[in-house]
């Protein structure tokens, strides 16, 4: 027997398309980048609609000064973080596992409603809960997006980027600054808000429907294509998963999910980078909170500058913002590559510089003249330019030190500790305001910079290690454990190959479950396509990926898809040029176990389960029966389940063919429908999911036949029949976690 490691070369270069100069790259790419930095900016749109007409808010509510930047400023912007905070987390959690394209879209549409209701505002009270609501948008849209671009870009593109959507933030920002400075005054402090609303609510429709999802991992270094098709792209939710809501869902142990949750995030947290650049943000947030909460209105009223003209201050230090952004993103980037500690010292920089202009800007005389309007104007555009270095750079720095299973969830918390600061920051400079006075509470504000800089700073000395960490993790995912054996078979009479993925654990023996593969399928399959790597891992379980039928030369083969190799049905054939290597049942039971303990896996053999697709899960079926307390459990997807039946067209075929008749006692020793109806001592619980759009549900796989006799048998059965799901591994994959912690219950009894 030969075992053979499939290896991942590294190098300095990924082979990824270049998303900026390649014109090969997928037009859907292309699509659902531009949709989401416009779904983007229009979130962020909403953040600043307040600030220009905050006295005129207050008014119309009936507030007084004090309570204008107690209320309007300190606790409005606490209300985002009510929503926005916990948003963050459970969004950002949820992105690793679901379609990320269609949770933007119901965070969008849960963030813009609240937005056109604000037409009938006529109370703070309700003005506070509406802006509550949109929190949720604001803080899911973040780490969706970033969890989003990193499968868009690799490594060497990744602050580009990060420089785009910063740009689409800061677009946005403007949109909403300038459309509140611009029609509030005209209109009425409302109306911005509806502006707003209406084409964020349309992009979520977008988003819902025509937008297709790109794949986890896919744009990770993998130098050896040729030997990188034998490793799953860790990819969890698939471009045509219907919605959350559609999704049936199985016996969940809740406990079980949070200590896992709470294994992740300790694991991120320890991620010194991650840890410092979380830090960092609830310091930096505290000047951002004064300028996006209260700067408008401070230059408007207390500096005299009126409204537009305050409006037009700010939208140019946006300006200014945009072109930093798309500026320091390809310096940045050039830094990166160059060495990536010095981007580090970059962002440190210019966190700290950014201090002095912006202290100016809140300190300084202001007079009506257009000289000194001209002149605050371009310090503001230059304090906009230096003070938008770090965001666009950190972003693309904390993708490139997180696995691709981890970047929503680490996007959820780089967001909770910036919510935290946008939350509680307009509270500190409204407390700091009541005792100090706008202007000194202010300048107190921006020098929050100084530590945000210095804790920046020291990730220089972090981020080799822990970009060195990240890749060696990646790779052993990829290179170590999916491993392929062949070996001469005495019971196929031929060579034959089968993988084995074992998870690095501490654990000195792993349960296993052997996965059976469909039609026309070999053992790459399910591990390329099935998704399976990471349940596997989080459970300690080892997955075994047979072959499905004898191959090579001198096995007989047929010209059609459902007859011969790659179509065994895991039976011990008995006619015709079939009978000397079409004994897959036997392989399986016997041979592939024995083969196993030979192998020096810490495997243990005692403690299986046992599951397949289609073909394969009519073999899962069948030999599980066949084989009462050899299996924990066992479970299938879209089984085959009644092949002997008269409107089973492939097993009547098959079976035929190589049983001499489809209708005959030895062809429903491999019917599972028949089996159950006598099967004796088999206690195992059983799932089977099944898509109801799948083409051959009523025509081949006939399930509920199954299901009906062993309800009947008084055996545990669980049946889902899924809407809008097909027969292919979009399907599987979309549920095999579901079957992966279904049998590691059992095993685990």
């Amino acid at each position: 027997m030969r075992s053979r490691r499939t290896q991942i070369k590294r190098s300095s270069s990924a082979q990824s398309f270049n998303f900026w100069t390649n014109p090969r790259r997928n037009r859907t790419m292309h699509v659902t980048f531009a949709v989401m930095c416009l779904g983007l900016a229009l979130v962020f749109a909403d953040q600043n609609l307040l600030a220009p007409n905050l006295t005129a808010i207050a008014n119309d509510l009936g507030l007084d000064e004090k309570e204008r930047d107690y209320k309007l400023g300190g606790q409005i912007a606490f209300a985002f973080f009510l929503l926005g905070a916990p948003a963050s987390v459970l969004i950002g959690s949820l992105a690793d596992y679901y379609s990320r394209t269609r949770l933007f879209a119901w965070t969008m549409l849960l963030g813009s409603c609240p937005n056109a209701l604000a037409i009938w505002v006529t109370t703070f009270r309700e003005l506070y809960w509406l802006r509550a609501l949109t929190g949720i948008a604001v803080g899911g849209a973040a780490p969706l997006t970033y969890s989003l671009s990193s499968d868009l870009f690799d490594s060497t593109e990744r602050t580009k980027m990060s420089a785009v959507t910063g740009l689409a933030m800061t677009l946005g920002v403007v949109f909403g600054q300038a459309t509140s400075g611009f029609l509030g005054e005209k209109y009425g402090w409302r109306v911005p808000f509806v502006v707003v609303a209406i084409p964020g609510m349309c992009v979520a429709i977008v988003l819902m429907f025509f937008v297709e999802e790109p794949k986890r991992g896919a744009m990770e270094s993998i130098e050896d294509e040729e030997h990188s098709q034998h490793h799953e792209s860790l990819v969890r939710s698939r471009p045509t998963t219907p919605s959350i809501a559609e999704r049936p869902s199985a016996r969940v142990d809740f406990g079980e999910q949070a200590k896992r949750f709470t294994h992740k995030l300790r694991g991120i947290v320890s991620v010194r980078t991650v840890a410092l650049f979380l830090a960092q943000g609830i310091s930096g947030c505290v000047p951002w909170s004064m300028i996006n909460t209260f700067f408008n209105d401070y230059l408007a009223q207390d500096k005299g500058l009126g409204v537009k003209h305050s409006t037009a201050l700010l939208v140019t230090f946006s300006v200014g913002g945009m072109v930093g952004t798309v500026g320091a993103g390809w310096y940045g980037q050039k830094l990166y590559n160059e060495e990536p500690q010095k981007v580090s010292i970059f962002m440190g920089v210019s966190a700290i510089v950014g201090v002095f202009p912006t202290a100016y800007l809140v300190l300084a005389d202001y007079r009506n003249s257009h000289f000194d309007i001209a002149t605050k104007g371009l310090i503001a555009f230059v304090a906009g330019i230096i003070v938008c270095c770090v965001g666009v750079n950190i972003r693309a720095v904390l993708l490139n030190v997180l696995h691709p299973i981890n970047r929503g969830t680490a996007f959820s918390l780089f967001m909770l500790t910036d919510d935290l600061g946008k939350g509680l920051g307009p509270l500190i400079v409204a407390l700091l305001v009541d005792m100090l006075g706008r202007e000194s509470a202010f300048f107190l504000s921006v020098l929050f910079w100084i530590p945000c800089g210095l804790l920046i700073g020291a990730s220089s000395y972090t981020v080799p290690h822990d970009l060195q960490s990240v890749s060696e993790r990646y790779q052993r995912d990829l290179a170590e454990e999916n491993r392929l054996f062949q070996h001469d078979s005495g019971v196929l009479k031929s060579s034959t190959v089968f993988s084995v993925y074992v998870p690095d654990t501490d654990d000195q023996q792993l349960p296993v479950i052997f996965y059976l593969s469909g039609l026309t399928c070999t053992d790459e399959n399910c591990a390329q396509k099935g998704c399976a790597f990471g349940p596997l891992r989080e459970r300690g379980v080892a997955m075994v990926f047979p072959d499905t039928s004898p191959r090579g030369e001198g096995t007989p083969d047929d010209a059609a898809y459902d007859m011969g190799q790659g179509a065994g049905f895991y039976v011990d054939a008995t006619e015709g040029v079939w009978a000397e290597r079409f004994q897959m049942y036997s392989y399986i039971v016997d041979e592939l176990p024995e083969t196993l303990k030979a192998c020096g896996l810490p495997l243990n053999l005692n403690a299986c389960s046992i599951t397949g697709h289609s073909m394969g899960g009519h073999g899962a079926l069948t030999i599980a029966l066949r084989n009462p307390g050899r299996f924990a459990s066992v479970s299938a997807f879209a089984p085959i389940a009644n092949p002997t039946a008269e409107d089973c067209p492939w097993g009547q075929k098959t079976l035929g063919a190589y049983l001499g008749s489809a209708s005959s006692d030895k062809a429903k020793l491999h019917d599972a429908t028949e089996l159950v109806k006598s099967c004796e001592g088999f206690s195992a619980p059983i799932l089977i999911d099944q898509g109801a759009s799948d083409n051959f549900y009523k025509t081949q796989l006939h399930p509920e036949r199954f299901v009906d006799a062993a309800k009947a048998k008084g055996l545990d059965v669980t049946y889902r029949l899924h809407e809008g799901y097909d027969h292919s591994y979009f399907f599987v994959s979309t549920f095999m976690r579901d079957h992966i912690e279904f049998h590691a219950r059992a095993l685990k009894k």
